[in-house]
């Protein structure tokens, strides 16, 4: 599957891999919603479900305590040309135009003529023909062709394309809200406790204080 199917809205939900029969059921008593697992996806401890819907999802559902991070599905690929960065790449041009009305369906406050990104990925698997940096600037250059008049920040971005790569599986997804404040996010890695462990090392929370230690996003 190279995009996201033809529903109006695709989603792909971030939980702790082992915890997806949980979060799914959760979704479905709670929120009435209906969600795909990706049983053949696990990135450094993460699982992932995906969600299509005619309708945006409510805010209650993306705060979902199951969740760790929600993304607007850009692309979702069981065996991505991994021998070609370019190649790669190329493939989120498909699903572009979805994943970005998701995305301001949750973001309205923001200015779209003003816009600024970042990239950032988890890449795991020795099949790679490319670096998790060369990856970040290569999706970086991807998605400065589609939107030619957003510019990169670091530090403040607007939006956060996000990309988890495990041996040819990929999502790529723009990050939605709630997201995580440098404060609260700096307090769940000093807790104590089992569960708080398996965030602690949990390779989601690596990324999230990539991209959001570095910048000023808060709730």
């Amino acid at each position: 599957m190279g995009g996201p199917s033809t529903a109006d809205h695709s989603y792909t939900l971030l939980t702790i891999s082992g915890c997806e029969d949980l979060a799914a059921s959760h979704f479905r008593t709670v929120h009435g919603l209906s969600t795909d697992h990706l049983v053949d996806f696990a990135a450094d401890g993460l699982g992932a479900l995906l969600v299509q819907s005619s309708t945006p999802l409510p805010k209650r559902a993306l705060a979902s305590p199951c969740l760790s991070m929600a993304l607007a599905t850009v692309l979702q690929c069981g065996d991505a040309p991994v021998e070609n960065i370019d190649s790669f790449c190329a493939l989120i041009a498909g699903g572009w135009t979805a994943a970005m009305r998701t995305f301001i369906a949750h973001r309205p406050e923001i200015d779209g003529c003003k816009w600024a990104y970042r990239v950032s990925s988890v890449r795991k698997g020795a099949t790679h023909a490319f670096d998790s940096q060369q990856l970040n600037a290569a999706l970086g250059d991807a998605v400065g062709l589609l939107q030619p008049s957003w510019t990169v920040d670091l530090e403040k971005p607007d939006v956060c394309v996000i990309c988890l790569l495990t041996d040819r599986r990929a999502i790529v997804g723009l990050l939605l809200p709630p997201l995580v404040s440098r404060l609260s996010l700096q307090a769940q890695l000093r807790g104590t406790g089992a569960a708080l462990l398996r965030l602690r090392l949990c390779g989601l929370h690596r990324l999230l204080a990539r991209c959001l230690l570095q910048s000023e996003l808060a709730v």
